[in-house]
This record gives structure tokens, sequence and C-alpha cells, in this order.
């Protein structure tokens, strides 16, 4: 038994070793014999002065090497271990073969399915993959099918809003050098740049609001605007980018040229940016009829219209006025004080009615289709358990066994495995996880923040699953359809109708009688209100969660 073991034991160690020496296996000895030796011994056996025999003894080197090197005209340098089963020539032309069937292979694969090409993907964050569900996207497409019931916006009256980056370093286009050559190189204007965001926006009908442009100084100066069209605007701000105010001045800009009004509003769809929601834009936006519809966070890349047909473009056509712009200048480098002229040039030549129609239909938005990404959902969409049948999969076990009962004692036909009945019904089934292992996105453990949310900002306020909200004052209980305006408490974050309040005040900075009283009394916080004044507030009155306060 123990002789049996080693035995064992011996082959798969020299099993081992084969397989590491077809790899990695390194010479330990050399040849005893040089160049010299071999044509000296090779020389005497044909000058017949020494025997094949004494030739191998006295220059040491193999008689069979000697005897393979008299019927060839060269002697090469030895070379030690197995001989090749190919020679050097043979292996240069099949390596030539392969890599020529290799480019036939794939030319002919394109060429037999033309509707695969070879790209270059784009990044996408896991917040954009995981935040792009079914969930989320519903959820948006039915606030928007309520305004669109409502308000019955046409394409004259639906707008969306955005804002990007601009750098006067530009990214360089293709050009043609030569084949080969592993560097080529171009001219920028630096190394890195001073990046100028641009607020755009345009309608469904194709109707461009004029850019309004964000420069990273401290003053502005009108110089800036050079080259521009006579109705786009700038600002400044210490960062170069959008901010609550400018947001807002941006709102006075887009009222101006769009004409909103109150009886005739306007849906303005847009991101989740902070800088989108404050007080001065729901006020302004109430006040002129304008309605904002955000997007769920992170689905940008597929549900902004802006950045689906409309970005990608000008910014090529601005790299390339760009590189018109430094190749008839040479030597200059462009400044803020260019930025505006060259993209005002590529905005002039790429800015179309398809683009912006294009947009909005990409994203489903106009005309509405709520089913515009069902069919992306059902083929990301992985099924729990995936059985596997197991009445069809039958062993000489089973069939023995299946054998015995029917036909009583088991023959030697009966232990035969019969072919699989492809027609077999369902009887048991196992879970596929329990074969392979199913790939799973982990959730990240990260820390509880406030979550943005996709809504109607320049609603209020609007129930979130189960909640229930009663006025502060007269405890009326808020109900669909909207009536009342009801304005929030900035401390307490509890909601009251805006009439029920005493005085002139209005949802900017609105302290509620009971928070003020309390403020007034000494050593006492918001619990010792809640049980004088008010004992059943807990009762009948929910605080709002961080994601829910922000007028929605």
């Amino acid at each position: 038994m123990a002789d049996a073991q080693c035995q064992t034991i011996s082959v798969k160690v020299r099993a081992r070793s084969c397989l590491k020496m077809a790899r990695h296996y390194q010479r330990k000895t050399e040849t005893k014999y040089k160049l010299v030796d071999l044509e000296k011994a090779v020389e005497a056996v044909k000058n017949k002065t020494l025997s094949l025999g004494k030739a191998a003894i006295t220059y040491s080197v193999p008689k069979s090497t000697i005897h393979d090197y008299l019927k060839k005209k060269t002697i090469k340098t030895p070379k030690a271990g197995r001989k090749a089963i190919f020679s050097q020539e043979q292996e240069v032309e099949l390596e030539d073969h392969i890599l020529k069937c290799w480019k036939e292979w794939f030319y002919g694969f394109k060429k037999r399915h033309p509707n695969i090409s070879l790209r270059k993907p784009e990044s996408t964050s896991i917040n954009s993959i995981t935040a792009f569900n079914e969930t989320e996207v519903k959820m948006f497409f039915n606030n928007l099918e309520s305004l669109q019931i409502k308000y019955q916006f046409d394409a004259n009256r639906i707008y969306n809003v955005d804002e990007t980056g601009i750098s006067n370093v530009q990214r360089n286009s293709r050009i043609l050098a030569p084949k080969g050559q592993k560097q080529v190189g171009m001219i920028t204007s630096g190394e890195r740049g001073t990046t100028t965001t641009v607020v755009c926006a345009f309608s469904t009908s194709g109707n461009y609001i004029p850019q309004f442009f964000i420069f990273k100084r401290k003053r502005m100066n009108a110089q800036l605007l050079r080259g521009s069209n006579s109705d786009m605007i700038a600002a400044v701000s210490d960062s170069g980018w959008i901010n609550e105010n400018l947001f807002v001045d941006w709102l006075h800009h887009f009222i101006s040229y769009a004409k909103p009004s109150v009886g005739k509003p306007i849906l303005l769809v847009l991101d989740n940016h902070e800088s989108h929601v404050s007080l001065g834009c729901y006020l302004l936006c109430r006040q002129n009829g304008i309605v904002l519809l955000s997007l769920p966070p992170h689905t940008s890349h597929r549900m902004q219209p802006l950045d689906l047909t409309y970005f990608g473009p000008l910014k090529t056509a601005y790299n390339r006025e760009c590189d018109l712009y430094m190749a008839s200048n040479v030597g200059q480098r462009i400044t803020q004080y260019e930025v505006v002229e060259l993209f005002t040039k590529a905005f002039n030549r790429i800015s179309n009615i398809e683009k912006a129609a294009s947009g909005f239909r990409s994203a489903g938005i106009w005309p509405l289709d709520t089913t515009k990404f069902d069919e992306q959902f059902l083929e990301a969409t992985l099924p729990d358990t995936q059985s596997i049948p197991l009445s069809n999969i039958q062993t000489p076990a089973t069939q023995a066994a299946q054998a015995s009962k029917e036909k009583g004692p088991i023959t030697p036909d009966a232990q035969m495995i019969k072919p699989i009945n492809q027609t077999a019904q369902l009887d048991e089934s196992i879970p596929l996880q329990e074969i392979v292992n199913v790939p799973q996105i982990s959730q990240p453990e990260t820390k509880q923040t406030s979550k943005k949310r996709h809504s109607i900002i320049t609603s209020t306020p609007m129930k979130d699953g189960q909640e229930e909200y009663y006025c502060l004052i007269c405890n009326e209980k808020y109900a669909q359809p909207i009536t009342e305006d009801w304005i929030m408490c900035y401390k307490c974050r509890l909601w009251a109708h805006e009439k029920c309040t005493i005085g002139e005040r209005t949802s900017k900075d609105f302290l509620c009688d009971f928070c003020a009283k309390c403020s007034q009394l000494p050593h006492s916080p918001l619990q010792t209100m809640t049980f004088d004044f008010r004992p059943h507030i807990d009762d009948v009155l929910l605080r709002q969660t961080p994601h829910t306060q922000t007028w929605i």
C-alpha cells in the first residue's frame, strides 16, 4: 500500500515537472564542444585522417552530430537540446500565414456582419449605471405625463437647460500623418486651460435661448464678449461654475426671450444640480409661470436632450475653430477674450432645428413616449432563479430503479442509459445560483446622506409614500389637487397654509409662531415648545426628511 502511494506521488511530481518544462524549463548544462571543435572534426573525417569514432573521441563531439554535418555545406553554431520540428524559415512562413489569416477572418467577419463596428466605449460611472433604472425613469415620466395633462404644453413651450464647460486649451482633432510614425504632434494653446461655463437651452421646436457665459475671474470686462452675437450675455464667478444667484440671473434672461406667463406656462426640464434648487429660483418661477421638472439623478447621459444630440457636435466644432485659430495665428495663445468669439462661430454653424427636436425625441420627452427605455430595462433584467430540469437527467441508478419497479428484475438492457426525452415534463428544478456563481453588484458601505430626488420643483408640498401633511394653524390635511399655497417653517420643517399665517410674511425666511415663541423662552428647545403649545403635534404632523424638504 505504501509503495503504491509513493509511485503515485512520483508520477504526479514527474507530470508537474513536464508541464512546467514546456514553458519555464531552463537548461542547466552547456555543450561540451564549440564550433571550432565541430569544424575540425568534420574536416578530419572528410580528409580521412580520422575515422568517425576517433574524431568523436578526439574533439568531444557526438558521432551523430559529425555524421549530420558531413552532408551539409555550412556548419552553424551547435544548439543543445532536441531538434525543432519546423525550421526557422518554416516558422517565419507560419507566422506570416497566421497574421494574414487573422486579418482575412476579421475583415471577412465585419463584411458578413455590417451592423458590427469597432468602437471606443464612453466612460460611464457606476452611479450612472445604477441610477438609470426602471423605477426612477417611470417616476419621471409619470410626473411629465401629469404636467402634460394639466397644462397641455406644445412644442414651443417645452425647454431644456444645462451647463457645459469649454476650455481655452483645445482638444486636437485627427490629422493626416505618415503611416508608422509613433508620435504625431500638434500645437495647443497651453498645457492646462481655464474652464468657462456656458448655459445653453433650447425648445422642442428649435428655439435657442442666447448663451450665458460664466468666466472664472473677479471683475467683468465687456471685451470678454468680443465677437459674440448681440443677444449673448456673460457673468463672472470665483470658480467659473454656476451657482444659485447666477442661475436666477439666467432665469431672468430666459424669461425675457421665452416670454412665459401664469396663463401660458412653460415647462423647463433640468438636472438635479444644487444651483437649480433655491428659494429665489422657486419664487421667480412661480411668479412667471415656469414649471420646473428635474431629471432623475445621474441620468443626464440618457435623458438630457442637450447631452444626447447637441453638446457633442458643439464641442467638436469649437475645438475645430480653436485649431484654425492656432494655425492662422502662429505663436499666439487662446485667452478668455477669444473664447466667446470662437464659440460663437461654432454655435452659428451647427445649431439647427433638427438637433433640438432629435434630442427631445431621443429622451422620450417630446413626443411623449413613456416606453422609450422599456426594451433596455428588459434586456438588463436578470431572472432571480433559472431552473434546470432534473427529470431529463437519467443515470444508470435511476434507470435500474425505474426498470425494477416496472418490469421486475433488472436485466443488462435495463442498465443501459436511455436517450434523454426532450419532451419530458419539468418535475423538479434547482436554482441557477447552486450551480454557478451569478455576478451581483455589491453595494458599497457609505454614510447615510441626503439623497437627491427628482420631482416637480415648483409644486408644494408633494406626498412621499404614505406620509401625510397637516397645516400647523388650522390642522387641515393636505390633499390633491392643490387649492392653496403652502409654506414651510425653516426651523421645524413643518408646513402651513400661506393664508393661515399672521402678518405679511411670505415663503422667504418663514418662522412659525411655535418656533418664534419657543426661541423667546429661556432654555426652551423645540421639544419644550412641542409639549407646551401643541401636545398633539407629534401625532398629527410628520417632520420632513432631508430629501423631501426642498420645494417639492
